[in-house]
């Protein structure tokens, strides 16, 4: 759901939502506002997550972080997706 369809946001303005349990996030300036997922959701999602892992492990070419992470896109998209794959080319 877009939270106010007249108002520009940034993807900076991810880190000012408030904690809430609620998903925020910034998608070409339109704030989203997502209830918690569900308990399925976080289910799959970690099942998805250790298979990552698993394969991670055996193969080291980067990690896996699950939400709640933000990550900004650009200006206008800041995001908290399920998982995140940082490939080990891309240190920070």
């Amino acid at each position: 759901m877009v939270a106010n369809p007249k108002t520009r946001f940034l993807a900076e303005d991810i880190w000012d939502a408030p904690d809430d349990d609620n998903r925020y996030e910034v998608i070409d300036g339109d704030l989203y506002v997502a209830p918690s997922p569900s308990r399925k959701h976080q289910h799959v999602s970690a099942q998805l997550q250790g298979m990552i892992w698993t394969y991670l492990q055996a193969h080291p070419i980067g990690f896996i972080y699950s939400a709640p992470m933000a990550v900004v896109l650009d200006a206008a998209t800041g995001a908290q997706p399920d998982l995140i794959y940082r490939s080990s080319d891309n240190v920070l």
